[in-house]
């Protein structure tokens, strides 16, 4: 899913500098952005075990390493800023809100005997990354049904609103809304995704599909979740 992620971040600002939609600087320092993500994670930790990174409004890079089961902080110089211990059989999906605080999603599949799935179990936990400090974290929540579906519900990616709420991108191409207590709040109504973002205003940027199998970029309003534009690339020269 990450070379999935990269992929999308190149392709998004070549798209919406095509269909006119961000300005050069802007471009410029999204771009920047990618760069700095994709050279930290496979330069400092080589990229070995890692299954969610996340960028903070001060240059620092999180990053879940599923083997150890830590998140690693690294400051905007590469250097190891501090660590923060999941415990247990968790994976980790990582995201910074606009406060720069650190959300940190852990979920985990058990499996019976016949090594089936039988339950997905998630938590949510909230760090401030400057002081290494827990500020909140949900109780552990239980979701139950058969294989196929707990595969489906594995969250690829989160993002989080000025609100607190995270949208998470599931294995099934749904995007849903869950506030702290990971309550769901709604699910985003439409095309299937394949990748998401949160702008400034807490719209959704995503990279989607529809019925018929095309691709497209759209943006959702993040109070009603309705539909504030959608650009196919067949409406754009690239």
């Amino acid at each position: 899913m990450k070379r999935i992620v990269l992929f999308f971040t190149i392709i998004s600002i070549i798209f919406t500098t095509a269909c006119g939609t961000n300005t050069a600087t802007s471009t410029d320092k999204e771009q920047g952005r990618f760069i700095y993500e994709a050279k930290e994670i496979y330069s400092v930790n080589g990229g070995k075990g890692i299954s969610s990174t996340a960028m903070g409004s001060n240059g620092e890079l999180a990053v879940y390493n599923y083997y150890e089961k830590k998140v690693y902080i690294f400051d905007k110089e590469g250097t190891k800023a501090g660590e923060i211990e999941a415990g247990e059989n968790w994976d980790g999906v990582l995201a910074f809100d606009k406060d720069n605080k650190l959300y940190v999603l852990l979920q985990y599949l058990e499996k019976n005997e016949s090594k089936e799935n039988v339950l997905l179990k998630r938590q949510l936990r909230i760090y401030d990354v400057q002081s290494n400090t827990l500020k909140e974290q949900s109780g552990i929540v239980e979701i139950k049904g058969d294989s196929k579906y707990l595969i489906e519900e594995v969250i690829d990616k989160i993002e989080a609103d000025s609100k607190g709420n995270i949208y998470c991108l599931k294995v099934n191409e749904e995007v849903e809304m869950l506030d702290t207590k990971l309550k769901n709040v709604t699910t985003l109504q439409g095309g299937k995704f394949i990748d998401i973002d949160i702008d400034e205003e807490d719209n959704i940027i995503g990279l989607c599909y529809d019925a018929g199998s095309e691709a497209y970029i759209g943006k959702v309003s993040g109070g009603e979740h309705k539909s504030i534009w959608k650009k196919s690339y067949n409406n754009c020269s690239i």
